[in-house]
C-alpha cells in the first residue's frame, strides 16, 4: 500500500497528466511502476540490487530513471545502422524535453513516469542532456583518444545518472558531487574495459589508442582476436593497456571514498554502485588484466552481498 502511494504521489501532483487521454480508462501507475522496476531487474540486475537499497522516497522514480537510460544506452544494440540509432536518439531527446513540458507522448508509459519524477523531484535537464549527447558520440563513432576520454565517458553517462539520483534523494552537497563524479568515471572506465571483446566483435574500440600507440597495440589485432591470447605480443600489449585504465578507475574509487565521512548516510547508499566497479577491477586483476577471459563479462553473483553489507555498514 506505502509503495502504491509513493507511486501515486510520483504522478498525480501534475494536473496535465491527469486530463491526457489514454488508450486504457485508467493509468494504472503502481502497476506502470511494478513493470518498470521488473524491466531494470531483468536488465540489469545489479543496478536493481543498487536502487533497491536506496531511501523508499527515491526508490521508484530511479527505476524510472535507469530504465530510460537503459533505452538509450542500447539504442546501438538494437541496430546496427548509425542512421537508424541516431533517428531514435533524436526520438528519445524530443520526448524529454516534452516530458519537460509537461507533455509526455501519449502511449509510452515510460515517459508517462519520467515526466512525473522531472516534476515531482525537480529534475536538471543538463544531465539528461549530457547523457545522450555522449550516445550521440557513441553512434557516430568518436574515438577514445587517452584516458581523459574515458573518464570524460564515465562523467557524462555514469556520473550524470548519479547526479540525477542525488536530486532524487534531495542531496544539494559539492562534496558529494566530487565523491559521484569519481566513482561515475570508475564506473564508465570499468564499462568500457569489461566491454572490449564484445565491441571489438563489432569491430569497435572503447580503449585509448594513444596507450594503445605506446605499447605497440593495434586497433586490427583486437579486432581480429589476435589479442586474446595473453601470450602474444598484441596479449602482452593489451595486458599494459588494460592496468594503465584500471589503475585510472582505482584512484577515482579511492578518491571518492577519501570523501565518505563528509557525506551524508543517504548520499552513501546513492554512491553504492562504486562496489560494482570494485568488484571488476578485483575479477581484472585476478584474470591478469586479460580483457578478453570470459569470465569478465558474466556478473558476480555475490557482489549483492557486498552492496547490501556496504549499506549495512554505511559505506559504498
Amino acid at each position: 500500500m506505502q509503495s502504491a502511494t509513493r507511486a501515486h504521489r510520483l504522478l498525480s501532483r501534475r494536473p496535465l497528466l491527469q486530463r491526457r487521454p489514454y488508450s486504457t480508462p485508467a493509468l494504472d501507475v503502481p502497476q506502470l511502476l511494478k513493470n518498470t522496476a521488473q524491466s531494470v531487474k531483468n536488465t540489469d540486475y545489479d543496478s536493481f540490487i543498487c536502487g533497491s537499497l536506496l531511501p523508499p522516497k527515491s526508490r521508484d522514480a530511479y527505476f524510472v530513471l535507469k530504465a530510460w537510460n537503459i533505452e538509450v544506452a542500447t539504442i546501438q544494440d538494437v541496430t546496427s545502422d548509425p542512421r537508424a540509432a541516431l533517428g531514435r536518439l533524436k526520438f528519445w531527446r524530443e520526448t524529454v524535453k516534452a516530458c519537460f513540458e509537461g507533455k509526455p507522448p501519449s502511449g509510452l508509459p515510460l515517459a508517462t513516469l519520467l515526466a512525473g519524477a522531472i516534476e515531482e523531484f525537480n529534475l536538471s535537464p543538463i544531465h539528461f542532456k549530457r547523457i545522450l549527447d555522449r550516445r550521440e558520440k557513441d553512434i557516430r563513432n568518436q574515438s577514445i583518444g587517452t584516458i581523459e576520454d574515458m573518464e570524460a565517458f564515465g562523467e557524462e553517462t555514469a556520473s550524470s545518472l548519479l547526479y540525477l539520483t542525488l536530486q532524487l534523494n534531495g542531496i544539494n552537497h559539492i562534496p558529494t558531487d566530487h565523491a559521484a563524479s569519481h566513482v561515475g568515471k570508475a564506473l564508465g572506465i570499468t564499462t568500457l574495459l569489461r566491454s572490449t571483446a564484445y565491441h571489438a566483435q563489432k569491430r569497435k574500440n572503447y580503449l585509448p589508442v594513444s596507450i594503445m600507440a605506446k605499447h605497440g597495440l593495434s586497433e586490427e589485432s583486437l579486432f581480429r582476436g589476435q589479442a586474446a591470447d595473453p601470450n602474444s605480443a598484441p596479449g602482452k600489449a593489451l595486458h599494459e593497456v588494460a592496468f594503465e585504465s584500471a589503475s585510472s578507475a582505482k584512484v577515482h574509487l579511492d578518491k571518492a571514498r577519501e570523501m565518505s565521512k563528509d557525506l551524508s548516510k543517504d548520499a552513501k547508499r546513492v554512491l553504492l554502485p562504486a562496489a560494482l566497479a570494485e568488484d571488476f577491477l578485483t575479477t581484472l586483476q585476478k584474470k591478469d588484466f586479460n580483457l578478453f577471459d570470459a569470465s569478465l563479462a558474466k556478473r558476480n553473483p555475490l557482489v549483492i552481498f557486498r552492496l547490501g553489507w556496504n549499506s549495512y555498514r554505511n559505506t559504498f
